[in-house]
């Protein structure tokens, strides 16, 4: 029964609700993202600032009568992998292990910028239905070799002081969890030039989420991984 109340009805009403809600939600994320993207571009900047510092110590020419400590081909460990910037993110970010139990994905909005010599791209996208969906983006930073590293320890503190952080075993070269109450799951790993964060924010406080969600997150990360190594 559809009721009505001044001549509009109620289904109207609860669906105006509804997206009212939707875009409160996103831009409370999206200005908690702003927030941490200015975190993010100070620890780019001292990554920049490190790289062109060690250029520099690299091209000095080697005093006589010292020997150059020279690492010989396969004698040390694995090069570090290398990650393409990517300027649409979307066509790299899988979603299907979340959407086998939150939905199918919404229509994906990506965007991408150069920040202190890396490319910040993110991808967004609602799945399943409100109320009873979610918010995921998916924030990859690509920038020099070993970078991922650097932003992953600096901003790990900050996130520890959040929370409990739980590590995360096999994906990428370290990994972790954690929930923060305001902005929602997350999963965070780096590996080479890269630094990847995927959240997943329920669309409605106190809503059920799946037991496996950060397993299903880590798979994501994974194959998202998977698409951006060159």
């Amino acid at each position: 029964m559809n009721v009505t109340v001044s001549g509009v009805s109620l289904r109207r009403w609860s669906t105006v609700a509804l997206n009212m809600i939707a875009q409160a939600l996103a831009t409370t994320f999206h200005r908690c993202v702003q927030s941490n993207g200015l975190i993010l571009a100070g620890v780019l900047a001292v990554v920049a600032l490190t790289a062109a510092c060690s250029s520099t110590e690299e091209s000095q020419p080697v005093s006589p009568g010292i020997t150059p400590n020279v690492t010989e081909p396969g004698s040390g460990r694995a090069a570090d992998s290398v990650y393409r910037r990517a300027d649409d993110l979307c066509t790299h970010v899988d979603f299907a292990p979340l959407t086998q139990v939150l939905g199918a994905a919404a229509a994906q909005r990506g965007q991408a910028h150069d920040i202190a010599g890396a490319t910040d791209a993110t991808c967004s996208t609602t799945l399943g239905d409100l109320p009873e969906g979610a918010f995921v983006r998916v924030h990859a930073t690509t920038g020099d070799p070993g970078s991922g590293r650097v932003i992953f320890d600096s901003l790990r503190p900050a996130h520890q002081a959040d929370g409990a952080l739980t590590d995360i075993a096999d994906l990428g070269s370290a990994a972790y969890t954690y929930q923060d109450e305001l902005t929602g799951r997350y999963v965070i790993t780096h590996d080479g030039n890269l630094y990847l964060t995927v959240v997943v924010v329920p669309a409605v406080d106190g809503m059920d989420l799946p037991a496996d969600l950060v397993d299903r997150m880590t798979e994501t990360a994974r194959a998202t991984m998977s698409r951006l190594r060159e």
